[in-house]
């Protein structure tokens, strides 16, 4: 489900961007020069070239099933000032960091405002 809204949040922001992409786009697979009779279809391909997937990670406990770590990969609509996104995600995180879950958020954006932090880096 998270993945649904990442999509949907990351094709808005391209489009602002007029950055080219499709979404959910079949695309032939050749392994040594022959063609595999299955597609792939990712996530989105931008620009013709580069693929992306959209994943959402949790990590369970075996016996409980109770969420022991998060993995976020951040999006651009995360960490625009001001935005719906952001404000989303700040209070996720926070619903996150208050329980006993881990958090570990990937930001491969190289723009942007950083997210607030308890204590700054040092």
């Amino acid at each position: 489900m998270a993945e649904v809204v990442y999509q949907q949040s990351l094709e808005i922001e391209l489009s602002l961007r007029g950055i080219p992409f499709q979404s959910k786009r079949d695309l032939l697979v050749f392994d040594k020069d022959r063609l595999l009779d299955t597609c792939y279809r990712p996530d989105l391909l931008v620009y013709d070239a580069i693929v992306v997937e959209l994943k959402v990670l949790k990590i369970h406990e075996t016996e409980t099933r109770d969420v022991i770590t998060v993995l976020e990969v951040l999006s651009p609509s995360n960490k625009r000032p001001g935005g719906d996104g952001r404000r989303d995600y700040l209070l996720k995180r926070d619903q996150v960091l208050r329980s006993g879950t881990h958090l570990v958020e990937l930001d491969l954006l190289r723009g942007g405002e950083r997210l607030p932090m308890r204590s700054p880096l040092s």
